[in-house]
């Protein structure tokens, strides 16, 4: 494997408090099955490469606990220099260290600017179960949260949050992916392929995942198709986790219809692993076996234009 340069390495720090949820977080993202309620706290700083097209994504999952975090503070340069993007996660079912988070979050930041570097931060309100199933309360919690660290941020770096569980992996994936297509903007290079494959697809959608189900790439010919695609994608994602436990069962082509859609996944088994979704409308979207045929003949041509493009940013 050839080694990474400065351009093709990122690093992403996951940081906040002990018990805040980062280790079941990158464990989802790595689909390491260990989202388990009684993970051990990680101790210290624990590195880990996340490959992402050519990229190499070094993931610091930062320990929380408190003789930890004054050890990140006094020696920032060390575990803080060079971070392209801050992820700090917030309990926010532990309301009685709110009060801490947010202070270890001013901390963080006055270290940035001694730094001068200007990271990225997410913020993610993680363990929202609750919330993200219509909890009043604690949807107020977190308004509070997001403008006290708003004030604590005070603008000088890019800012955003997300509620996120662990129940539900595609809060998650789909932050993380929106955070890679973030650090590598995509050129009119990789939406005019997108959009000429689905063409010739004749799909109103198209979207490539990696082995991960994070997305690479993606068209959609109106924004309403967005939401049936993702619905589907989180579908899919738990269907070939579950299928993955019986050898026996093989599932590399699905295909979703409904009275006026046909959405369909399709693995692509050579490297890189990918998945690729389509959507398109019922009496226009060819059948299964034509589909299989042409997207075995156009996916590799596609795959390399799409990293010529990623690349030449």
């Amino acid at each position: 494997m050839a080694a990474s340069t400065p351009e093709t390495q990122k690093k992403i720090i996951f940081t906040g408090l002990d018990n805040s949820g980062k280790t079941s977080i990158v464990a989802t993202l790595e689909a390491e099955r260990l989202i388990k309620a009684n993970l051990k706290p990680t101790t210290f700083v624990e590195r880990k490469e996340f490959k992402f097209l050519d990229y190499s994504i070094m993931i610091h999952d930062l320990g929380g606990q408190k003789k930890y975090l004054i050890k990140y503070l006094k020696q920032a340069d060390k575990f803080f220099d060079k971070t392209d993007v801050c992820i700090y996660v917030v309990d926010v079912q532990d309301i009685t260290r709110y009060t801490e988070a947010l202070d270890f979050m001013k901390d963080l930041v006055t270290q940035f600017a001694d730094l001068r570097i200007t990271p990225k931060m997410y913020v993610f309100f993680h363990k929202a179960e609750n919330v993200l199933n219509g909890d009043l309360q604690g949807a107020k919690n977190i308004e509070m949260l997001q403008e006290r660290i708003t004030d604590i941020v005070g603008g000088l770096y890019p800012l955003e949050f997300e509620n996120t569980t662990i129940y539900d992996a595609y809060t998650i994936t789909a932050t993380f992916s929106a955070i890679l297509q973030d650090l590598y903007p995509r050129d009119v290079l990789v939406q005019k392929t997108m959009q000429e494959f689905a063409e010739q697809m004749n799909a109103v959608a198209a979207v490539l995942y990696d082995h991960r189900m994070l997305t690479i790439a993606d068209h959609y010919a109106e924004p309403k198709e967005k939401d049936i695609v993702q619905f589907c994608a989180t579908y899919m994602q738990s269907f070939q986790n579950t299928v993955s436990r019986f050898p026996a069962v093989k599932a590399s082509r699905l295909r979703f219809e409904a009275e006026n859609f046909v959405a369909v996944f399709v693995e692509n088994e050579s490297e890189p692993k990918t998945y690729l979704a389509m959507m398109g409308k019922v009496g226009f979207f060819p059948s299964m076996d034509t589909l299989n045929a042409d997207v075995a003949a156009k996916l590799p041509n596609l795959f390399t234009l799409l990293r010529i493009a990623l690349k030449s940013e």
